[in-house]
């Protein structure tokens, strides 16, 4: 299968111009490069829990889990910490390796 890279993109604004715009994430579809959300999402699905127990067993609402499985958000180090635990897992397995 051929690998397409798809970025997405969000551009910063301050007092109304744009001054930068910042990758959120990037994937390989069709590869093996997954982004946070894809990976918080599977790790979820995998699991057999839905978004508010996660969140509720993590101590962040349901809409910032939403957030950050969704891409919009990157999740503070302290909330990669408790999502890393609650999924018996790595930091780096989630938000650094590939």
């Amino acid at each position: 299968m051929k690998k397409v890279k798809k970025k997405t993109t969000q551009k910063v604004l301050t007092s109304g111009k744009v001054y930068a715009t910042i990758i959120l994430h990037e994937t390989s579809i069709g590869g093996d490069k997954m982004s946070i959300g894809e990976k918080l999402r599977k790790l979820r699905f995998e699991a057999g829990k839905k978004r508010s127990e996660v969140a509720e067993s993590v101590g962040i609402t349901e809409s910032a889990l939403a957030n950050y499985e969704n891409n919009i958000r990157i999740p503070r180090d302290e909330i990669k910490v408790r999502l890393a635990n609650y999924y018996a897992t790595s930091i780096e397995n989630i938000f650094f390796a590939s």
